[in-house]
């Protein structure tokens, strides 16, 4: 069977929590989204938007065995994570076979019957039948019966990722980015300089497309949205009005490696500029081509050598890979820093890469 690809989710940005009966409210969980089908030849198990094939990772060795007791041609969607920790960890715990639980939160086919042109109310009916034959590490995601902003808002407080919030006359759509299903997260805001810009993609190619930025409080690099194609065009237009200046940042969280979740641009922070003067040597106007992050320059890289080349990306540890795989995310194949190299590894041992 080919891959399956699973629904994808709206970012809740700019949208007004929904509220009411007709929505349903789930707990947004930091891991890898995963479909496994259960056939008669065993399960089958597709990760990431791309459907990567994981089936027999070490990993998933005790998930399978217990979904494969499931009725015969049922595919489950479904969140992987490790308890307790952030998603980069999957990675690792998929190769090495370290604690890993599957929650799962709705039925796409059910003892070969379709389910997919379904409304969620009556999926999630259906599933919560097939749940009573779940075993630990396989579980159901809990769902409230309406959507309620006050809850999402402590679950925030209790330091969770935020919120799905999901329409519950609506199907499910396989391969689809779908306004019937909303992801609302934290939106934390910080301060950063910009010390450069990087390249765009598509028609931004050969055009400064994002911010590099460096974040005030831990001086970790990384690039930053720039929100909108005005401010895409400012920077193309006239650099010097952000180069060197401090941004407000929103983002959604830091990683392990220091660096936010998703930073976008929010505006120039004049105002802290002018009580509190910057003390950092000046950095260079950019000519030429802007350099990405794994530069020599950038001591916080996570794939800097001495060359500013990418260190032999095979002595990588899939943790350690998968980190930098999401610090290069926005580059093209183009990029001469190792871009290549490193999604091509990261690919051949499954890791989820952009698409």
């Amino acid at each position: 069977m080919s891959a399956l690809k699973p629904m994808l989710l709206t970012d809740g940005k700019g949208y007004d929590f929904p509220s009411g009966g007709e929505w349903r409210q789930e707990p947004k969980l930091d891991g890898w989204r995963f479909l496994f089908h259960v056939e008669a030849s065993g399960v089958s198990s597709y990760s990431g938007r791309n459907g990567s094939d994981r089936t027999g990772q070490p990993g998933l060795a005790q998930i399978e065995a217990i979904l494969a007791k499931l009725p015969n041609d049922t595919i489950l969607d479904a969140e992987l994570i490790v308890p307790g920790e952030k998603s980069p960890k999957v990675s690792s715990h998929l190769s090495k076979g370290g604690p890993l639980e599957a929650v799962v939160f709705d039925v796409l086919r059910a003892a070969g019957q379709d389910t997919t042109g379904e409304p969620l109310h009556e999926r999630r009916r259906l599933l919560e039948r097939i749940a009573d034959l779940f075993q630990h590490p396989v579980r159901l995601m809990p769902q409230l019966d309406e959507a309620s902003e006050e809850l999402h808002q402590r679950w925030l407080d209790a330091g969770t990722e935020g919120s799905v919030v999901k329409l519950a006359n609506a199907p499910y759509l396989l391969d689809t980015r779908t306004k019937s299903q909303i992801k609302f997260k934290p939106q934390i805001t910080d301060e950063a300089i910009v010390v450069g810009f990087k390249p765009g993609k598509g028609g931004w190619a050969n055009r400064a497309g994002a911010f590099k930025i460096k974040m005030l409080d831990s001086g970790v690099e990384t690039t930053c949205s720039t929100a909108t194609d005005l401010i895409r065009e400012e920077i193309n237009d006239d650099p010097d009005k952000y180069l060197n200046r401090i941004i407000e940042v929103a983002h959604h969280g830091l990683m392990d490696s220091g660096k936010p979740r998703h930073p976008t641009f929010v505006r120039l922070r004049d105002d802290l500029e002018k009580e509190e003067p910057m003390t950092r040597n000046p950095i260079p106007h950019p000519t030429g081509r802007p350099q990405p992050i794994d530069d020599p320059d950038c001591p916080d890289s996570p794939v800097r050598s001495g060359t500013g080349r990418i260190r032999n990306v095979k002595s990588m540890g899939d943790e350690k890979l998968a980190v930098t795989v999401e610090a290069m995310k926005g580059y093209d194949e183009a990029d001469p820093k190792g871009y290549g190299a490193v999604m091509a590894e990261a690919a051949s041992r499954g890791l989820p890469v952009p698409s």
